[in-house]
């Protein structure tokens, strides 16, 4: 639900729901968690709070096909900005 709040632009929603799935999932590999507040970093332009997060779903599962996609996302916008300053 959080990933579909974002995706309307309700971002204290998505806010909500995602402080939701960490109470209820307090297991810290559990992807979820991690990719929806990474999703909600992205949308509040904190890349550097969602490539962490991301980074640490690759490396518990390089085969979880999102979160790789969302890491080269994610490295290519740090990589935009880095290269305008």
């Amino acid at each position: 639900r959080a990933t579909l709040e974002l995706e309307l632009g309700n971002l204290e929603t998505a806010k909500a729901s995602a402080k939701t799935i960490e109470e209820n999932y307090k297991d810290p590999s559990m992807a979820t968690g991690k990719m929806v507040q990474a999703k909600i970093y992205i949308a509040q332009d904190s890349l550097a709070r969602a490539k962490l997060l991301v980074d640490q779903v690759v490396e518990r599962d390089s085969n979880h096909l999102i979160a790789v996609g969302l890491q080269r996302s994610v490295d290519s916008k740090i990589k935009d900005l880095s290269s305008r300053k």
